[in-house]
């Protein structure tokens, strides 16, 4: 199971997540929205993407996160690669863009 973490941020922001299915099977996503960084888990959604499949998900379509900020997790069976995207709502050219980190239990390198 992979799992990755990162943050969302809809006070000001919108938060889009890119996910790329990583292997020539069907994969189940689920996505984690937290209020903060150890706040109440505020919803849960789940996706089940196509071999090799590139999706784009906007948070800003579930009303119980509009207008908060926090942790969002994303687990999946398979391998994944997923990206944050933030644009500030007043200023567009304002963007940023990051990788979730990987967390779950990896074997050492040596």
């Amino acid at each position: 199971m992979v799992v990755l973490r990162g943050w969302y941020s809809q006070n000001g922001w919108e938060t889009k997540l890119i996910l790329a299915n990583k292997v020539n099977e069907p994969n189940q996503v689920r996505i984690k929205l937290f209020e903060g960084e150890d706040g109440k888990l505020l919803a849960t959604v789940r996706l089940k993407l196509k071999p090799y499949e590139l999706r784009f998900y906007n948070i800003g379509r579930i009303s119980r996160v509009e207008g908060k900020r926090g942790l969002v997790v994303v687990d999946s069976e398979k391998l994944l690669v997923c990206e944050g995207h933030l644009v500030n709502k007043e200023n567009p050219l304002k963007v940023i863009d990051y990788r979730m980190i990987r967390v779950d239990d990896q074997p050492g390198c040596c």
